[in-house]
């Protein structure tokens, strides 16, 4: 039998009978629900691209506010804001769209 991997964020052994793994693709897509703050980055984050908010589109949300994403897409606009004890840019809790 293997000896368990201890787990990154804690001192309790990751075996494979309590996490449930699935394969997913980080061309997969996901849904999040963006913060205020996760949609003046993106604001933000154009601007310093095209040097202004001319053309500027938001991210399409649903009536319950999430909005969908390729997650390598998701990362790339908001993966520098997350990070320990940060003001999140997307609520912690993400669906993921596996095909």
């Amino acid at each position: 039998m293997p000896k368990p991997v201890m787990c990154r964020h804690s001192n309790a052994p990751a075996t494979m009978k309590n996490i449930e793994q699935i394969q997913f693709n980080i061309n997969d897509h996901v849904r999040v629900k963006l913060t205020d703050l996760g949609r003046q980055i993106l604001i933000k984050n154009h601007i310093e691209l095209f040097g202004s908010q001319d053309k500027y589109k938001a991210p399409e949300e649903d009536a319950e506010g999430w909005s969908r994403w390729q997650l390598w897409e998701l990362m790339q606009e908001l993966g520098n804001s997350c990070y320990n004890g940060c003001n999140v840019p997307f609520e912690t809790t993400i669906i993921l769209e596996k095909e």
